[in-house]
């Protein structure tokens, strides 16, 4: 009774396009490290090093069929069995005239092209205690964690882990001795 009251609640105060867009940056798809991957945009950028919005199709069908049994559909560790997922989402979406038969065999035919290390950025403790001081001097104790809050910040992780080693690499580069003229 008590779950029919809250269904009844979400529906009177949400649309179906924002229950369904929570659920999708809320879903469980994985692990990197002991650390849980919660959302498409996080295991977009943890098995592809791409934003959710610059995936293929095919990338797209993946991080769905995963959402079955993350562990069970794992890329990493069971690459077969996520791509026969991945192509059964394929399929489906064209049976449901979402995709035309080219496209599935297309999206079909590829390989399920995984970053080579997937990991996620580090979580560049410094800014997020940085954050939390800055929030904690503005607001308060007025937002508590499990409030559902979201903070959006300009850090990017996955770019700055790629500037990161673009700058190790050549500052090493500089270090080496150069040949004489």
């Amino acid at each position: 009774m008590r779950e029919v009251l809250i269904a009844l609640i979400l529906d009177y105060r949400y649309s179906k396009d924002q229950i369904l867009e929570a659920y999708l940056n809320e879903v469980y798809l994985g692990q990197s490290r002991g650390e849980a991957i919660h959302g498409f945009g996080l295991a977009a950028r943890l098995y592809f090093g791409q934003p959710l919005q610059d995936l293929r199709i095919d990338q797209l069908a993946l991080l769905v069929g995963m959402v079955k049994g993350p562990s069970y559909y794992n890329p990493i560790r069971h690459p077969e069995r996520a791509k026969q997922r991945r192509d059964l989402v394929l399929k489906l979406m064209m049976d449901q005239q979402m995709l035309t038969g080219r496209e599935f065999e297309m999206a079909a035919s590829r390989d399920l092209d995984l970053q080579k290390n997937p990991q996620i950025a580090s979580r560049q403790p410094a800014y997020f205690q940085q954050l939390k001081r800055e929030l904690s001097r503005k607001v308060g104790d007025k937002i508590k964690a499990s409030k559902g809050v979201r903070i959006y910040t300009s850090l990017d992780p996955v770019s700055q882990d790629k500037l990161e080693k673009a700058i190790a690499k050549r500052v090493l580069s500089l270090k080496k001795p150069r040949a004489k003229d």
